[in-house]
């Protein structure tokens, strides 16, 4: 094992690495500044005065709120989707709706109150109209911002539980010890112990998930595969596609289609078709005793020399 000091992980805030929004915050000011050149630009083609201090002050008070308003976005987002992996649509609707008033909301009062602060401080005057008209125009802007925020932390988040699943799956196909050897499912009012290896599959089924077993037995439990998904990573129960997690120690073989998705055959005969989305996540499974299994058209990996890393 190398001695080499191993690098600290970074600081996270709201489940996502820090500089995120440090880069959030750079791009808002900088799309500030140039908003604010240009008011000053404007202002001296048309025989005003170049001053950038007031359009920059006037700028900087808005996107300064909305880099501040980020990590709320961020938090929003995670439990956005959940509900959308899980299908609860209404659920995801309200959250939506949610997210952007209270985002739109928090930043018109935050400029505001700053604005109003800014020009007692320098004593000139400052207005802000409340009409409905003006509150419209504000939240088209927010709506705006509020969806590319929302998108922003979307992928990361999604980058972050790829890279957190494979590596815990990884880490169980090379130390599968490491594991519990069970699994305790809460079947209704009854606690069913199960053994990892004997999920084939799970998947969503409305409020609750399914678990099902190389026995055949279908267990119902009340939760989400967003919550289920860290706990079963680490017995190489991955998600391989928005509804269903697959066990890859059952994988008897992978078709992969034009598409770019690609099916999964398991050792009780069913298939499981599945998302390109997850390609990363049957990167445990290799062939001819460790070489990476491919995904091209046309190319399938039968049962002999298929194996989990």
């Amino acid at each position: 094992m190398s001695d080499a000091p191993q690098p600290e992980p970074a600081r996270e805030v709201m489940g996502l690495d820090w500089r995120i929004y440090a880069l959030v915050a750079v791009v808002a000011l900088t799309i500030g500044g140039v908003n604010a050149l240009s008011i000053a630009h404007d202002r001296a083609r048309g025989g005003g005065v170049y001053t950038l201090g007031e359009p920059l002050f006037w700028e900087l008070t808005s996107v300064g709120v909305i880099a501040l308003l980020a990590p709320a976005v961020a938090a929003g987002v995670a439990p956005l989707r959940a509900a959308w992996r899980d299908r609860r649509w209404l659920a995801t609707v309200g959250l939506v709706a949610l997210i952007v008033v209270s985002f739109s909301a928090a930043h018109v009062v935050g400029m505001v109150m700053l604005r109003y602060a800014g020009a007692a401080l320098y004593r000139v005057s400052y207005h802000f109209d409340w009409s409905p008209a003006e509150l419209a125009y504000e939240f088209r802007k927010d709506l705006v911002t509020c969806t590319l925020l929302g998108l922003t932390f979307w992928l990361a988040l999604s980058r972050r539980d790829a890279t957190q699943v494979g590596a815990a799956a990884a880490s169980a196909m090379a130390n599968p010890a490491a594991a519990s050897n069970h699994l305790w499912l809460r079947d209704r009012a009854t606690s069913i112990r199960v053994a990892p290896r004997d999920v084939v599959w799970v998947s969503s089924a409305g409020n609750y998930v399914e678990y099902r077993t190389i026995s055949g037995a279908a267990h119902l439990i009340r939760a989400t595969l967003a919550k289920e998904e860290p706990r079963l990573a680490p017995f190489g129960i991955v998600r391989v596609h928005r509804t269903r997690l697959v066990n890859l120690h059952r994988v008897s073989g992978v078709a992969p289609r034009a598409s770019g998705d690609f099916e999964l055959r398991l050792d009780n005969g069913e298939t499981v078709p599945c998302s390109r989305r997850y390609r990363t996540a049957i990167s445990g499974l290799t062939v001819d005793g460790g070489a990476a299994l491919p995904l091209t058209k046309g190319q399938e990996a039968a049962r002999s020399g298929l194996a989990v890393r």
